[in-house]
């Protein structure tokens, strides 16, 4: 199993088990505090099981930024990823199942097409593509093992400034480029406070703007949605197979997720990883991007979570609490 889609397992396991604990709520109530003693007041398999997700998961983030912190520096972050996963706990453990069936299926299609000489060559195909998706989530998971120590190389370096008086604080040195960085380091200079001052202002009027599908942006080839003959029909690209109705939320980064209801259909501009903890909740996801193959299209199908992807400007035409029909079978989502 690849292992952040084991990671995805495990998360739901835990959710479980401190759906269970006696000291859950306090816990909870500790973690978003960000008292890092908090799972010392749950009993001990829960206490276990928290444990082991962090010691083989907490190099993880919720951002692939390397400014964030990884959630065993700061694992109150998690706080509202458990709370919304407690609110509506779907197991992902039956997805050995669901594929199991999906293969029979495909195969006893074959031989009703009068194509089962061809199932030699369909085998071989699938199980290339299994090595291949094995080969990507392992990267993923390596690469999130290689952000956290030069996440804090960088913090170091800006420590070091920080004495010098040449920064604010240790986090201003990720607004500098990393020759800057380096030279700063090897050279006494005047203050870096303007030049990252400036870089932060930038950085946060950028972040409050939506990003362009393309780069550079091409406006003259801008995207057009696709409408299947009524107009609140939008046709998108199927991703994972599934109907289902609910309210839309349209979030581009857990930070403005807020509160879940079970059942919210995500609306978003990419399939981001970090998403994957709310899938127990969530009822269905809408993407402007990402193809069949993106991680978190793939933990889709490991949930059973119904997807569309490729929707131009589905973050601006759906609206929060606007409901809607997904059908990733299809590829269409339909506006009650």
């Amino acid at each position: 199993t690849p292992a952040t889609l084991a990671m995805s397992r495990e998360w739901v396991e835990l959710i479980e088990t401190l759906a269970q604990a006696p000291a859950r709520d306090e816990f909870l109530a500790r973690l978003s505090s960000g008292d890092r003693d908090a799972p010392a007041i749950l009993d001990a398999n829960a206490a276990r099981q928290w444990k082991a997700f962090m010691a083989r998961n907490g190099h993880n983030r919720t951002s692939w930024d390397i400014a964030v912190p990884c959630w065993s520096d700061a694992p109150h972050a998690l706080a509202p990823l458990i709370a919304a996963s407690l609110q509506g706990i779907k197991n992902a453990k039956g997805s050995v199942d669901i594929q199991a069936a999906a293969t029979l299926e495909l195969f006893s299609t074959l031989r009703t097409a009068g194509l089962n000489a061809s199932g030699a060559r369909v085998a071989a195909a699938v199980e290339r593509l299994r090595d291949f998706m094995r080969m990507d989530e392992e990267l993923h998971f390596l690469t999130g093992l290689l952000l956290e120590p030069s996440r804090r190389l960088v913090l170091a370096a800006g420590m070091v400034l920080v004495e010098q008086k040449r920064l604010e604080k240790a986090e201003d040195a990720f607004y500098l480029e990393l020759h800057e960085l380096k030279a700063a380091l090897h050279t006494a200079k005047a203050t870096l406070k303007f030049l990252t001052a400036r870089r932060k202002a930038e950085f946060d009027r950028a972040w409050k703007n939506p990003a362009p599908l393309e780069f550079p942006p091409n406006h003259a080839t801008a995207p057009t949605v696709a409408v299947v003959a009524d107009p609140r029909t939008l046709q998108g690209t199927a991703v994972s197979i599934g109907v289902v109705e609910g309210p839309v939320l349209v979030a581009e980064h857990l930070d403005s997720v807020g509160q879940i209801k079970p059942g919210t259909v995500l609306v978003t501009t990419a399939p981001n990883p970090a998403f994957v903890p709310l899938y127990p909740l969530l009822g269905a996801i809408i993407s402007v991007t990402g193809g069949i193959l993106s991680h978190g299209f793939v933990a889709a199908r490991e949930f059973g979570l119904p997807a569309v992807s490729g929707i131009a400007n589905a973050t601006l035409l759906l609206k929060p609490g606007m409901r809607v029909r997904v059908d990733g079978g299809r590829g269409v989502v339909e506006i009650l």
